[in-house]
């Protein structure tokens, strides 16, 4: 189904509600029950391969399943600041993380949904991270993960495009989506306003 962006202006909105709750969610995973090495890809992208090699030398098995989190926590261990030796973004996400963990541990089950429905590709890891780490949401759109995820979510309730028009389809499908995110998660309705997050302009 091609269908232009946005089907109608409150479909912003939703966007903007899918990408939080999808970056909470990956994010959650990659902090906590990823591997080293996949949290670091996730992170740090363009650092991994140096970061594991100054890991093995520590002796830091970044294959186990420990999280960004736990990585963290095993770097921080070692006497002799092997923090140091890392880029200066590793101390950002490891913070990032720890907060993330900490607020929005709830977010965990909707990764099973995404995972199978639409799983996370780089250009929405690099809008995740810039949204957890720098508590500024980017574009709705463009290269976040609603864009890679709209197609998914109206191929769902394609079925109803004789019965509705195409603007109820877009509507009802990330709505019906997004109660089903709801139901796993117990959300502050003003946790925006608390938290401090802000769109870009």
């Amino acid at each position: 189904m091609d269908l232009k962006f946005p089907a109608e202006a409150s479909e912003n909105d939703v966007a903007n509600g899918f990408n939080q709750a999808y970056c909470y969610a990956e994010g959650v995973r990659f902090c906590t029950s990823a591997t080293a090495a996949e949290a670091l890809a996730m992170f740090l992208p363009e650092s991994t391969s140096s970061v594991v090699q100054i890991l093995n030398a520590a002796s830091i098995d970044a294959s186990k399943v420990k999280g960004l989190v736990g990585l963290c926590h095993d770097v921080d261990s070692i006497a002799g600041g092997l923090s140091t030796k890392l880029p200066s973004r590793y101390a950002t996400a490891c913070s990032t993380c720890k907060d993330v963990a900490a607020k929005y541990g709830e977010y965990k089950p909707i990764y099973g949904w995404a995972n199978e429905g639409c799983p996370l590709a780089a250009t929405g890891a690099a809008w995740c991270v810039a949204f957890l780490t720098t508590q500024v949401r980017g574009n709705v759109y463009l290269g976040a993960p609603y864009q890679a995820c709209r197609p998914a979510v109206l191929d769902l309730w394609k079925s109803y495009g004789s019965n509705v028009g195409i603007a109820g389809i877009v509507l009802t499908a990330i709505s019906i989506v997004l109660m089903f995110f709801a139901c796993h998660i117990r959300k502050k309705p003003d946790m925006d306003h608390h938290d401090g997050y802000h769109s870009a302009p």
